[in-house]
């Protein structure tokens, strides 16, 4: 009776040694500016251990591979499926005895290729998965200050190539609100005639990777999210709920679907309604981009204008779920049109006033409000964030800053401009939705971000809204530029109440292009901590010019402390 307890013990036990596992999270950048995510699962079954990586940097490439090496790192079998520049890719290889086997199919095509076995140790490495760096830093002998070379096989350029690397010193490395005790790796890939230099950061106990930096472009162990800050957020949005009621809505438009949400405040109306554009990137109704922004922006500013008197519609954009669509398969003219749409949706909502309609367009979502406007009888239009000058202009400042603010120089400075002309040039030269990347663009990190949204692009980057602001100059404009925005820079804001004189601008001392207060280092604030609330002067600001143009007056119970109340 006694020997059924025993057994299963110790079948637990060796079930647990022979399948340990680990998992990590990793933000892709570029600068400070997360482009991507990567994920790493390691599983440890006796002497050979399984990696199964997934990557994905928006539109250049979304992939997972899974790894199966030996007890000393050797390669046993590699599997790669995914898509790169929008095409399906799928890569199979076997380490023999004595031959390397591999079959590539990209779309289409297929390739079989076989190599012999070279006779050193070699290993797997791909520059944008993690599973072949881990694997190599466990390799590294750490208390030997020496250069260590590896014979490296790359999948998916079907190449071998050569990595050194050298253990620099152990320091402290700090990820989000976490400090480790860590080693430093410097490195050079070499591939044929390009040679790539590399920085790794590993955890000096564990020896688990917290930062891979290539170039521009960082792999960063995934922070930590302190608990304050969201339980924060939540407490505030949980308190505007007394004096707002909110309705989920579909809107057909351009052979979609729009999915969002309209807030109203607790008043019998007719009210003002504002309509909130969003900003570029898979931006859902609340603001949020998975992965990048989870700040609920929009929410807050909803609720906030909803608790003073303003029904607030915002919406997840074309192609973000629930809405429906291709995100790629747009241009400024098919955002315009659902501005139209939900314009029209509004003026025949029940309790709200169908001559009081207000666009706020964020970043973007200001360019599409301005294009859109004509003709659509507005009451006021607010562009928080947005692009005085042309796409093209504020993709260039927006490089050179952050670049400068790295550190880089002159000649560093101007190789980034170099790469981004040459992918904007293609973008005006090409048509369709998508760019499809010559030979000479494919080492270009701009052409492959670009790529997927060629359409989208090629139809805003010469677009001048100094041009569009000044066929509005009888609407009333407010707009607000935050000092701290490094992704359109003040400048934007400045050229936009220049072509528009009669516009009221806002200068914000320390507000970034996510509407947060910045009080630190520009690098540092341009992604801000999950679940920040916004800068409580940007809500203050935006009622006491909508009281003056689009003023609630209908009387009603509702939280009229909340703006003032509002505190990071």
């Amino acid at each position: 009776m006694t020997r059924y307890p025993l057994v299963l013990v110790l079948l637990l036990v060796l079930l647990a040694c022979s399948a340990v596992a680990w998992s990590k999270s990793y933000r892709i950048l570029e600068g400070p500016m997360t482009i991507g995510s990567a994920k790493i699962h390691v599983q440890m079954h006796g002497t050979n251990h399984l990696y199964l990586s997934s990557s994905e940097i928006r539109g250049a490439f979304r992939w997972r591979d899974h790894l199966r090496v030996g007890l000393h790192g050797e390669p046993l079998a590699y599997g790669l499926a995914g898509t790169a520049a929008g095409h399906p890719i799928h890569i199979r290889v076997q380490f023999g005895p004595t031959r390397i086997q591999e079959i590539i199919q990209r779309g289409t095509q297929t390739r079989q290729l076989s190599w012999p076995k070279p006779p050193h140790p070699v290993y797997v490495l791909d520059n944008n998965l993690i599973d072949g760096f881990q694997v190599l830093v466990d390799q590294v002998n750490y208390s030997r200050p020496s250069t260590q070379r590896f014979l490296v096989f790359t999948p998916q350029m079907a190449v071998f190539s050569h990595l050194a690397l050298k253990p620099v010193w152990v320091g402290m490395f700090r990820a989000g609100s976490v400090t480790f005790k860590a080693h430093r790796l410097q490195g050079m890939l070499k591939i044929g005639t390009t040679r790539l230099p590399l920085s790794l950061w590993v955890q000096a106990r564990t020896h688990e990777l917290l930062e891979i930096k290539q170039g521009p472009i960082r792999f960063l162990l995934g922070r930590s999210r302190p608990g304050s800050v969201p339980q924060k957020l939540a407490r505030w949005l949980e308190d505007q709920k007394s004096c707002l009621t909110s309705t989920t809505i579909k809107v057909r438009t351009t052979g979609v679907v729009l999915a969002g949400v309209l807030t109203r405040p607790r008043l019998p109306g007719p009210v003002p309604a504002i309509l909130l554009l969003p900003g570029s990137g898979p931006v859902d109704e609340n603001g949020n981009a998975s992965g990048i922004l989870e700040d609920d922006l929009y929410e807050q500013l909803a609720d906030g204008l909803s608790c003073q008197g303003y029904a607030v519609l915002r919406y997840s954009k074309l192609g973000i779920p629930p809405s429906t669509g291709n995100a790629n398969r747009v241009t400024l003219a098919t955002y315009a049109q659902n501005v139209r749409d939900l314009v029209a949706f509004l003026r025949h909502e029940p309790g709200i006033n169908p001559h009081e309609i207000v666009l706020m367009g964020h970043s973007e979502g200001g360019l599409i409000a301005l294009d859109a406007a004509p003709g659509l009888d507005l009451r006021a239009m607010i562009l928080l964030e947005s692009p005085g000058l042309p796409l093209a202009r504020v993709l260039e400042s927006q490089i050179a800053i952050q670049a400068r603010l790295r550190g880089a120089r002159s000649k560093q400075v101007h190789q980034k401009e170099v790469r981004l002309h040459s992918a904007l040039r293609a973008i005006r030269a090409t048509h369709g939705y998508r760019l499809r990347l010559p030979s000479s663009l494919r080492a270009n990190v701009y052409a492959h971000l670009f790529a997927h949204a060629a359409g989208l692009m090629r139809s805003e980057l010469d677009v001048q809204p100094a041009r569009l602001i000044r066929r509005l100059r009888q609407l009333p404009i407010l707009i607000i530029q935050g000092k701290d925005d490094i992704q359109v820079l003040p400048q934007n804001g400045r050229t936009l109440a220049i072509a528009d004189p009669a516009a009221t601008l806002i200068m914000m001392s320390h507000l970034t292009h996510d509407l947060v207060s910045c009080h630190g280092s520009l690098l540092a604030c341009a992604l801000p901590v999950p679940g920040t609330l916004l800068d409580p002067a940007l809500i203050r600001h935006l009622l006491h010019w909508l009281g003056r143009v689009a003023p609630v007056t209908v009387e009603g119970s509702l939280n009229r402390r909340s703006p003032i109340a509002y505190r990071p």
